[in-house]
């Protein structure tokens, strides 16, 4: 198999795991449709694999942040944007159930590995993450003392979201995926780091490093 198809791929497909870990052999088992896609995807692109039409590599990530990774990110515009402002951060969810948070250099590491060694062909890999069962709460914590500013929160529940989505219509892609951040979201994602050797960014220091994006 002379061509190889790395994936970018998020844990949409993964569905509502109820709290339970995502680890490297938790099944696609999502429902809801963005899930289902996204499993149906990468399942399609494995099967090319198997009948040796060419090699496949995937790298999934948590909800990633840092520096350009700002208006589709959960700790970007809507969260950081306010903060850096002295303004209240709005999240989804509760603020205070763990959430995993990858930061996009080290999926930029995981990918620019995976292409190039061809060591993990065949397989999907979790990208590492720091401090995994960091709550939003805790983050933004971080974030404020970095930014020397006081942390006020919203939280978009789904009862508010569900009324927005009445009159906002993107709104409504939300709320089937809003469980990743209602209960527990953690990925345990030590395999790639033990395998391949790439240390995930201390979660503060990559806060810092996003931080000195958004003042430039």
């Amino acid at each position: 198999m002379g061509a190889r198809l790395v994936l970018a791929e998020n844990l949409y497909g993964y569905g509502d795991r109820n709290g339970a870990p995502i680890r490297d052999d938790s099944p696609l088992a999502a429902t809801d449709g963005k899930g289902r896609t996204q499993a149906d995807m990468s399942e399609e692109a494995f099967e090319a694999h198997k009948a040796g039409r060419l090699s496949v590599v995937s790298a999934r990530a948590s909800d990633f942040f840092g520096p350009w990774a700002w208006e589709q990110s959960h700790l970007g515009s809507r969260s950081l944007g306010p903060l850096a402002k002295g303004k209240t951060a709005s999240i989804l969810g509760s603020p205070d159930v763990p959430h995993t948070f990858t930061y996009i250099k080290d999926f930029r590491k995981a990918l620019t590995i995976l292409g190039t060694t061809g060591k993990g062909d065949g397989k999907a890999w979790l990208v590492p993450n720091d401090r995994p069962q960091l709550t939003q709460r805790e983050a933004l914590n971080i974030a404020s003392d970095l930014l020397g500013t006081s942390l006020k929160v919203k939280a978009l529940t789904r009862l508010l979201l569900s009324i927005a989505s009445i009159f906002i219509p993107v709104v409504r892609e939300l709320l089937p995926l809003l469980y990743q951040f209602e209960k527990p979201y953690i990925v345990e994602s030590n395999t790639f780091q033990g395998i391949f050797g790439l240390e995930p960014t201390p979660f503060d220091r990559a806060l810092s490093e996003t931080v000195h994006w958004i003042r430039k």
